[in-house]
């Protein structure tokens, strides 16, 4: 068989457009197979992303944790608050932790505890209220009836410091709930009783003593703490 000089320029011209045809066939390929590659990919990748996302978050939410655990145990030694058998940061800790589960500012609570038993453990009122925070018998079982993590037995437990703060917190977290959030009058209540105070409110009046001095203390102490 002759192969003509225009037959040979027509076989290259076919070779040629066969040969781009599958050079973009299978760049066309390639490019599919690697988007169909990051497409699965992706949500393993969003996935791990999200994980190192939320250990970051984790570990900050530690991080500024143990930094209000030190920096309580430091002002209860600028306070120069000592307890039997148990150690500042072990109060730190338990006021710490049991004041973010519900929101409510630590140094709040120190201020409470400062007005209500001056950090003595084993102080009992005229009512029969015991304890760091207070507390009456029956309100500590009440509360314990309604926190799963409490479980209130007997009064002398109200003498172990960090189980008062626990039901003191707890009991004042309650209170504010009650109250729609109403700190200045969970404060209220927290000394007078929700029920003697709806009393007062129901007159249109606001018995600010108690508040007042929880809010003197407060302040005393973010100016012990060097925060105003």
């Amino acid at each position: 068989m002759t192969i003509t000089k225009g037959s040979a320029l027509k076989y290259f011209f076919i070779v040629i457009l066969s040969f781009t045809f599958i050079s973009s066939v299978s760049a066309h390929f390639y490019v599919s197979y690697q988007i169909q590659t990051l497409e699965k990919a992706y949500p393993a990748l969003k996935e791990t992303y999200a994980k190192l996302d939320s250990e970051i978050k984790s570990n900050n939410e530690k991080i500024s944790f143990y930094s209000k655990v030190l920096d309580i145990k430091n002002l209860l030694s600028e306070l120069k608050i000592n307890i039997k058998n148990y150690s500042r940061t072990d109060l730190a800790y338990t006021i710490v932790k049991e004041s973010a589960k519900h929101n409510i500012d630590p140094y709040l609570v120190i201020a409470l505890i400062r007005t209500e038993s001056s950090f003595r453990s084993h102080i009992v009122s005229y009512k029969g209220a015991v304890g760091l925070m207070q507390l009456l018998p029956n309100t500590a079982y009440y509360i314990s009836q309604k926190v799963n993590e409490l479980d209130y037995a007997k009064r002398k437990e109200l003498f172990d410091p960090i189980k008062n703060i626990k039901y003191g917190i707890n009991y004042f977290a309650y209170l504010k709930n009650k109250f729609n959030g109403n700190e200045q009058y969970a404060i209220m209540a927290y000394n007078l009783g929700p029920t003697n105070l709806n009393r007062y409110l129901n007159r249109d009046y606001v018995p600010k003593f108690y508040y007042n001095r929880v809010m003197a203390n407060y302040k005393r102490i973010l100016e012990i703490n060097g925060q105003i």
